[in-house]
């Protein structure tokens, strides 16, 4: 993963992120690609996380909670896009 990701970072725009992940908690794979590339939006998607403000205290731009509704998930991928 670090090394498709360190290899096309420069082509990615925006990362979702589920936070439980088989075998590795999503806030590493945070960690471990911001330490890549530090400007990558990223959003949280969980059924887990109660607010926004946990996922943005780890380092992601936003969160939503699952199951979420599509167009809810649009508006948040053209906002942290627009702010990049």
């Amino acid at each position: 993963m670090r090394q498709a990701f360190r290899k096309n970072s420069a082509k990615i725009n925006l990362v979702l992120l589920d936070i439980a992940l088989s075998g590795v908690s999503g806030v590493d794979v945070l960690n471990q690609l911001k330490k890549i590339e530090p400007s990558v939006p990223v959003i949280f998607m969980s059924a887990y996380i109660e607010d926004k403000s946990e996922a943005i205290s780890f380092g992601a731009v936003d969160a939503i909670r699952k199951p979420f509704d599509l167009e809810d998930l649009k508006r948040q991928v053209l906002a942290a896009l627009s702010e990049r």
